[in-house]
């Protein structure tokens, strides 16, 4: 991995925006079905917001996450963006979409495994699923073990006991592992905020989430093998890791996911709206004003 090749990532925006994919030449046009974006580790919605642009231009209803740094413990940010999509479904009546980038793509997984009910489809970039520890950058290992020890001492945010039951353990040489030495020995015997996120990320996706998994042998940051899982389709663009987002071949793989699995989803009938919903959809009625004064 040469982190170095990730300083090109103006040249893979210049590219993208000079390209048909970017234009939507040769891709299907969406139907205001909904797609949340997932931002990777340290980075907020802003990283997507072109992406988002590109999606609402096809047609599609895109999601911001809602997240200005993801640092947050994995747990809390899934049942955030759980409820995100509930919302966003129940309004809609069809299965989501979900993009996420790094970080993002493994939460997108997790939700996806739970909740398939609210998942169409997931596309990932150069998200380490199917990964541990040994296959990020030294650089970012180092990041991860000084960020989870200032969440140690800030609630919400990825502490020490985020880590217990992470392949590769990322975190060893701390206070919660000399504390308790049981736990980098029987993760699964720890009950904590991150318990369960773990074993969801190593689940398959279900059969019916269409799931992609872009990677690049350039990456700068996590190694290519480590973001293909055995339940996606893999797609390898040339990109480097931060620039995935900003890579037409990873917008190609996007529309294609998107396409295929809305192909499905309308096939089937949409679910009930909500009676409130589906009046504010048709519109208010007018309201009716009675002069209640004596006269």
């Amino acid at each position: 991995m040469n982190i170095l090749g990730e300083i090109r990532i103006p040249l893979e925006l210049s590219s993208l925006v000079r390209s048909d994919i970017w234009r939507g030449s040769g891709v299907r046009r969406g139907d205001g079905e909904r797609v949340l974006t997932i931002p990777g580790l340290l980075v907020g919605d802003e990283t997507l917001r072109p992406m988002r642009g590109w999606l609402s231009r096809l047609g599609y209803v895109p999601l911001s996450s809602g997240i200005r740094s993801n640092v947050q413990c994995s747990e809390r940010l899934v049942t955030k963006l759980t409820a995100k999509l509930e919302h966003a479904v129940t309004i809609d009546g069809r299965r989501a979409h979900l993009v996420g980038q790094s970080r993002g793509g493994m939460l997108a997984h997790v939700i996806a495994v739970r909740r398939p009910d609210l998942v169409a489809s997931i596309t990932t970039l150069g998200s380490p699923i199917h990964g541990t520890i040994n296959d990020f950058h030294p650089i970012l290992r180092r990041n991860l073990t000084w960020l989870s020890r200032v969440g140690d001492a800030r609630n919400g945010l990825i502490a020490t006991s985020c880590w217990v039951g992470a392949p590769g353990h990322p975190v060893p040489d701390t206070v919660e592992a000399h504390e308790h030495p049981d736990l980098l020995e029987h993760p699964e015997a720890a009950q904590t905020c991150c318990h369960d996120f773990w074993p969801s990320l190593a689940e398959p996706l279900p059969d019916d989430v269409i799931g992609t998994a872009v990677f690049s042998r350039s990456d700068g940051i996590v190694r290519a093998g480590a973001c293909v899982a055995p339940s996606y389709r893999a797609v390898e663009i040339r990109a480097s890791h931060m620039g995935m987002a900003a890579s037409s071949g990873a917008y190609h793989a996007i529309a294609d996911t998107i396409a295929s699995a809305s192909k499905i989803e309308n096939a089937k009938p949409r679910r009930p709206v909500p009676s409130l919903i589906d009046r504010r959809r048709r519109g208010a009625p007018p309201r009716v004003v009675t002069d209640r004064r004596r006269g």
